[in-house]
């Protein structure tokens, strides 16, 4: 089977992949090394964000991040997309969110638990540093957060060596950053439920994760409306989506 790079925006692009081959952000990340050609689009990654609060956990704005097979968004891309272009949050579906939590390979973290730095627009980021001396003071928690992103074990090290060569100003060197929603805005916003939003990998000049986005109408950018989350980042490319194309 042959991994293709799809344009189009995400529900389109989707529906012409085989379902269970869609790269997630670590899988796009280790393809990267090898693949310059990958490195020069911003693609939607497989992974599902949810986000919820904990109420085995005192209530805490918690984000779930599932595998394919587990994106409620993926996996009802038709309701989604329609809320998306809509500029509304997606709400979880009560049954796929407990599905998506009992899954082995959902991550999931209490967003306090992160040293998060706010930014404007509902956004919050999470530095990754891009040397060993920078992601060695991470702690066990947040190791593993960005290791879900970025690689495990020597993928995440090797991974961490090329960003930093290959990022083209020395601010992006030093680190790299995993985007969330704001904790404030999931304790707004969850008062109607569990929420989602699509994943993407921006291109090598950043290398970020987003985790706070919704996908326009048009490509993998988002809709510029602070009260749903917008990335920093104004992309013009065409959205995309990589995996095994599906037999017509």
């Amino acid at each position: 089977m042959t991994l293709e790079t799809i344009t189009g925006n995400l529900r389109d692009a989707y529906r012409k992949l085989q379902p269970g081959t869609m790269l997630h952000a670590d899988e796009l990340m280790n393809e990267r090394r090898s693949n310059e050609e990958l490195g020069s689009m911003s693609p939607q990654a497989a992974d599902g964000a949810i986000y919820f609060l904990d109420g085995n956990n005192r209530n805490i704005p918690t984000l779930a991040v599932t595998r394919e097979a587990q994106n409620p968004i993926l996996q009802n891309i038709d309701a989604a997309f329609e809320e998306f272009v809509n500029q509304r949050p997606y709400y979880v579906p009560q049954a796929d969110l407990e599905r998506a939590l009992a899954a082995p390979d959902t991550m999931q973290i209490a967003l306090p638990e992160l040293s998060l730095y706010l930014f404007k627009g509902g956004m919050c980021y999470f530095p990754v540093k891009t040397t060993p001396e920078g992601y060695e003071k991470m702690n066990a928690k947040e190791r593993k957060f960005a290791e879900h992103f970025f690689g495990q074990g020597d993928d995440f090290v090797k991974n961490m060596e090329r960003i930093y060569e290959e990022s083209y100003q020395k601010s992006y060197q030093r680190e790299t950053r995993i985007w969330v929603v704001n904790p404030i805005v999931v304790w707004n916003l969850t008062e109607k439920g569990a929420f989602a939003r699509a994943s993407l990998v921006s291109r090598d000049n950043f290398n970020h994760i987003h985790l706070a986005d919704f996908v326009s109408e048009f490509s993998g950018s988002v809709h510029n409306n602070p009260s749903y989350c917008r990335h920093p980042l104004d992309y013009d490319e065409v959205g995309c989506v990589r995996g095994v194309r599906r037999e017509e």
